[in-house]
């Protein structure tokens, strides 16, 4: 309780301070950089663009100049082109991994068509008949279909171990 008249004096303050700095007007002003800034205590000796707020408006609204896009081309010229760097580096990553996900697909095809031959050159006998070898042939003929047409939901469900299964429910197949 013996706090109690200090906070309420400070109190008082911050409620009659803060309405006298709402009061006063706001400026606003644009910097060398072409930042807006805005202050209610004054404007800097290198201000551009000088305007004030009256009590109770709003901001302006910022309008586009165009002078924006004049100032990112000046600047990407001045950085010695340092975006058409960046922007060939990352084409060219692109590239690679294009590159490298078609050799992954054409690896997977030849390993599929290699197995679909050598089931179809397996002999048919006790152990092995006829029937699982059309179904077996089937399975890898599936999965070749679905690389050819999807091969990025072929290696997602290769990923996810449900190849076999998704080959096995005949999905994506057409039938007469």
């Amino acid at each position: 309780m013996k706090y109690a008249p200090f906070l309420l004096v400070l109190a008082a303050a911050a409620i009659f301070g803060t309405s006298w700095a709402a009061a006063a007007d706001l400026y606003y002003w644009t910097d060398e950089n072409g930042v807006r800034h805005y202050s209610n205590t004054g404007l800097p000796d290198n201000a551009r663009h000088v305007g004030t707020i009256p009590e109770g408006a709003s901001p302006p609204a910022t309008v586009d100049s165009g002078r924006d896009h004049l100032d990112d081309a000046l600047d990407s010229y001045q950085s010695g082109g340092a975006d058409a760097t960046r922007d060939a580096r990352e084409a060219e990553r692109r590239e690679q991994r294009s590159e490298r996900r078609d050799r992954e697909i054409a690896s997977e095809r030849q390993r599929l068509q290699d197995e679909i031959r050598a089931v179809d050159n397996l002999s048919i006998g006790k152990s092995f008949t006829l029937g699982m070898k059309e179904h077996r042939a089937g399975l890898l003929k599936r999965q070749l279909a679905l690389l050819n047409s999807d091969p990025a939901r072929y290696f997602d469900l290769k990923r996810k171990g449900e190849l076999d299964a998704f080959a096995a429910s005949g999905a994506g197949e057409t039938r007469p």
